[in-house]
């Protein structure tokens, strides 16, 4: 997913904290618990987090 000039990448064990997404990407446009919802010229995709905090997958 592309925050800019930034490029986020899911990976369980290696993808970045919600705090770099944050920072990379924002505030997000929903947040339920380890999911957020980027909203994005008529594009969503959604992060899924895991329970300590790290980029698991983007739907």
């Amino acid at each position: 997913m592309r925050c800019g000039t930034h490029l986020i990448t899911a990976g369980e064990f290696s993808g970045p904290g919600k705090y770099e997404v944050l920072k990379r990407c924002g505030e997000p446009d929903e947040r339920y618990c380890d999911t957020w919802i980027y909203k994005n010229s008529g594009l969503t995709k959604t992060l899924v987090f895991t329970q300590d905090g790290r980029l698991k997958r983007i739907e």
